[in-house]
């Protein structure tokens, strides 16, 4: 449908003349008349006001199927987190660039933008790579900011927010993603929390299980991130005192998933163990640094080597619920990532010459692929 035609179709909804629109306009009513027949369109300018005047969108004004295009941008959407899911970051930024140019206006799209130019750079190893990290994080800022100065929902200024807060820092620009950060809700009401609190029946218990799977995710990050603490350059904790916090992670998960059946959390545990084995080594206990190692590859071959990522959750809290199909945002799986890790850290430098160390490495390799999409 022409412009011309919509502003006859809302006008007369309206039962507005043409000489009373006119005169909203500050145009003549010739000019009007001109539109609808379809002799001349109106000026840009005009396309704010009129959409004001008939309550409607500047799209809807435009003659753009609105449906269509959100249905459009969820599919692309959709697509995005699959495809960044299966590690394919620069596909999925690719795809997202000319989505943003499909859909200029569109601030999910944008954002999405944002979240997969973060992405692209995040496992960077070599200086060159770093740099280019850098200036994917700013790219992502600027366009956090024109998105705080034009988005009014919600929910995804605080996505937006979030975004620049953990891109902030990399750049050396703490304070900004402290003032930033300062703008977001406290925990105690967030959505997660209120929901749990108002819902009643099958939605309430399906809501504090979910608030309780948030917090429990949000406490062991916030251990991980504990145990190298600094206060004025100097550890807070001992060697020790790490692997006690660390231990107490492993507890946690324990006793939250009794019959070991851990779901994506299996990669806590392989990240939990791979730490607890690199404290150990630096304290002379090698012994006990290998049983963690061990431990570490034997999370990350079975997460890897799983045929049933969305199967449901056996535990007692969690009990019926999916586990989902998890994924991360690298190309390669979670061996690889092990393997590397400990082929390279030098705090592991002292374990090398055991036969222990070598076994493992050797059961990794095995298992162990740059690209997690491509064949066995």
């Amino acid at each position: 449908m022409k412009i011309g035609t919509i502003i006859k179709k809302y006008r007369r909804e309206q039962n507005i003349t043409q000489e009373q629109l006119a005169e909203y306009l500050n145009v003549t009513a010739q000019a009007i008349s001109r539109w609808e027949t379809g002799v001349a369109l109106p000026d840009i300018t005009q396309v704010p006001a009129l959409a004001n005047i008939f309550n409607i969108t500047a799209d809807e004004l435009l003659g753009v199927d609105i449906a269509a295009r959100d249905s459009r941008i969820d599919e692309i959407l959709e697509k995005i987190t699959q495809t960044e899911l299966t590690g394919r970051v620069n596909e999925a930024l690719a795809i997202m660039r000319a989505a943003v140019k499909e859909y200029p206006n569109s601030h999910r799209l944008q954002y999405m933008l944002m979240h997969c130019i973060y992405n692209e750079k995040n496992h960077s190893t070599t200086d060159e790579e770093w740099e280019a990290h850098k200036a994917n994080l700013r790219e992502v800022i600027s366009i956090g900011e024109k998105l705080l100065t034009e988005c009014t929902d919600d929910e995804l200024r605080h996505k937006v927010i979030w975004c620049m807060c953990i891109s902030y820092p990399t750049l050396g620009e703490h304070d900004k993603a402290k003032a930033i950060a300062e703008k977001m809700p406290n925990s105690w009401i967030s959505k997660e929390s209120l929901l749990a609190y108002v819902c009643e029946g099958a939605e309430k218990h399906m809501y504090l299980r979910n608030k309780i799977i948030f917090d429990m995710q949000s406490m062991l990050e916030c251990m991980a991130q504990l145990q190298f603490a600094h206060k004025d350059d100097i550890d807070v904790f001992s060697i020790d005192e790490r692997i006690a916090i660390l231990r107490k992670t492993l507890t946690i998960l324990n006793i939250m998933f009794e019959d070991n059946n851990f779901g994506f959390y299996i990669l806590h545990q392989t990240e939990i163990n791979r730490h607890l084995a690199g404290h150990y080594t630096e304290k002379g206990e090698h012994q006990t640094a290998l049983q963690h190692l061990l431990a570490a590859a034997r999370h990350a071959i079975t997460y890897d080597t799983r045929t049933e990522p969305a199967n449901v959750y056996t535990c007692l809290l969690f009990k019926g619920d999916e586990v989902g199909s998890a994924g991360t945002v690298t190309p390669h799986n979670q061996s690889y990532i092990l393997l590397e890790q400990v082929k390279k850290f030098s705090q592991f430098d002292a374990l090398r010459g055991e036969v222990g160390f070598l076994e493992i490495v050797a059961e990794l390799e095995k298992y162990a692929k740059a690209d997690k999409n491509s064949p066995a």
